[in-house]
C-alpha cells in the first residue's frame, strides 16, 4: 500500500512508473487527479508509522485495521467539511440582495453605522493580504552546486516524503555554520512541519554535512516572496 501510494504521488509530480500496464497506469493517473500531494504524503507517512508499530507488536492485524479506519474517517470528515463549505457558498450566492432605502433619513443613519465596522474589517483584511504578498529579502550566500545530487541520493534511500518536498528547492551556504534550503514554490506549514521532524532533519543534516565537509545548521526559507530590490517602508 505504501509503494502504490508512492507511485500515485510520483505520478502527481510528473514521474510515471513503468512497471504497470497501460490500464493500471490509467487508474493511477485518475487517482492522482482526485488527491492532493499533501494528502498522499500524509497517507504514506501514516502507513509508514503503522508499519513501524506492527513490527514490534503481536497484534499486527489490529494495529493495521485501526490505522486504516483512522485514515478513512479523517478523509471522510474532510470530504464532509468540503461539501458543507460548498453548500454554504451556494446558499449565500442565492440570497437576494438587500437594497438601501435612500428616501428615509432614518435608514440612512442606521446603514452608515452598520457599514462602518464592515469597512474597518475590510481594511484590516486588505492590510493582512498586502503583508502576505509583500516580498521578502533573502541573505546572499554561496549556492551548493551538489544540491540536486543530495536530493537524488535521498530519493534513492527511499525517503520519498523528504524527496518530494525538496523538489524545486536550492541550498545556499549562508556562512561557516548555516545552510539555507530555499523553497522557490513557497514553504507552507505542512511542508515545514514535515521536514522539521527529528528523523527527517537528521537525514538532511547528514547529507549536507557530507557535501560541506562539516556539520551545519539548517534553515528553511520561503523563497516564493523573494525580491532582491525590496526596501522596508
Amino acid at each position: 500500500m505504501i509503494k502504490y501510494t508512492k507511485d500515485v504521488l510520483m505520478n502527481k509530480v510528473g514521474h510515471e512508473a513503468q512497471i504497470y500496464n497501460e490500464e493500471e497506469r490509467a487508474k493511477i493517473a485518475e487517482t492522482a487527479k482526485k488527491a492532493s500531494k499533501e494528502e498522499l504524503i500524509n497517507i504514506i507517512y501514516k502507513l509508514s508509522e503503522a508499519e513501524g508499530k506492527m513490527k514490534i507488536s503481536t497484534q499486527k492485524n489490529i494495529i493495521f485495521e485501526t490505522e486504516i479506519i483512522k485514515l478513512c474517517i479523517k478523509m471522510e470528515v474532510q470530504t464532509i467539511k468540503q461539501e458543507n463549505n460548498e453548500q454554504q457558498k451556494a446558499q449565500a450566492s442565492e440570497m437576494p440582495e438587500i437594497t438601501k432605502n435612500t428616501n428615509t433619513p432614518k435608514f440612512n443613519v442606521s446603514t452608515t453605522k452598520i457599514e462602518e465596522p464592515i469597512k474597518q474589517e475590510s481594511k484590516i483584511e486588505k492590510k493582512q493580504e498586502e503583508i502576505e504578498q509583500t516580498p521578502i529579502t533573502l541573505a546572499e550566500g554561496v549556492t551548493i552546486k551538489e544540491w540536486q545530487n543530495v536530493i537524488n541520493k535521498i530519493k534513492s534511500q527511499g525517503k520519498v516524503m523528504i524527496y518530494t518536498n525538496l523538489i524545486n528547492t536550492e541550498a545556499v551556504e549562508l556562512n561557516d555554520m548555516t545552510v539555507a534550503i530555499r523553497f522557490n514554490n513557497g514553504l507552507n506549514a505542512f511542508r515545514k512541519e514535515l521536514l522539521q521532524k527529528p528523523e527527517n532533519m537528521s537525514v538532511l543534516s547528514k547529507e549536507i554535512a557530507v557535501v560541506c565537509g562539516k556539520p551545519m545548521q539548517i534553515k528553511l526559507e520561503d523563497a516564493g516572496r523573494k525580491q532582491s530590490n525590496y526596501k522596508k517602508g
